[in-house]
């Protein structure tokens, strides 16, 4: 049970409809383009807590480290042990 959980989050934290901004471009607008820090962390919080980023969230998202594969990884494992 453990595996197929961690399998299933996995899955959803590395797909592009959650990293990446899927909104419906504009005339002249390129493909999607990555999410900010800030909409990272949000996303990342509303999907593991369904509440508000948290302070150490919120302090790498304006760090610019939330992008970086293993803070994202860490702060995932954190979010899900609180």
């Amino acid at each position: 049970m453990k595996t197929r959980m961690r399998d299933s989050i996995v899955s959803i934290l590395m797909s592009p409809h959650f990293c990446y901004r899927l909104d419906l471009p504009r005339k002249g607008d390129g493909p999607a383009r990555p999410l900010d820090d800030y909409a990272l962390a949000s996303r990342l919080s509303y999907f593991l807590w369904a509440s508000m980023p948290d302070r150490p969230l919120l302090d790498l998202a304006a760090a610019g480290k939330l992008h970086q594969s293993e803070v994202l990884a860490a702060q995932a494992k954190r979010m899900l042990r609180e």
